[in-house]
């Protein structure tokens, strides 16, 4: 019976730390870098619009518009956030995103 119990209790301590490990890596963040090009922003008022608005979407790090370069930097975890809507959000505002560039992937381990 001790042998059973020895055995039994072996096994749930495997699982249980492979299912850690497995669950550990779900939940790693895809952490991408992009420069958005953006048209329409004219002063620093357009950069705070834009960075506030987008700063409200889940999975965003951080974002640094630029409106004398026409730039936005964002970080966000490709996982959460949607390019799509965070370009949504941007047009709804009155911007146009016309080009978005893969900076890096900062951390997929």
């Amino acid at each position: 019976m001790k042998v059973l119990s020895i055995f039994l209790i072996s096994i749930a301590i495997i699982f249980g730390c492979t299912n850690k490990e497995k669950n550990q890596q779900a939940n790693t963040p895809d952490v991408k870098q992009v420069e958005m090009t953006i048209e329409g922003m004219t002063c620093n008022g357009c950069e705070q619009t834009i960075e506030a608005n987008v700063m409200k979407l889940d999975g965003i790090k951080s974002i640094k518009a630029n409106h004398e370069t026409g730039k936005a930097s964002l970080e966000y975890d490709a996982a959460n956030a949607d390019m799509a809507e965070i370009k949504k959000v941007i047009a709804e505002k009155g911007y146009n995103v016309t080009a978005v560039a893969k900076k890096e992937n900062i951390s997929k381990e």
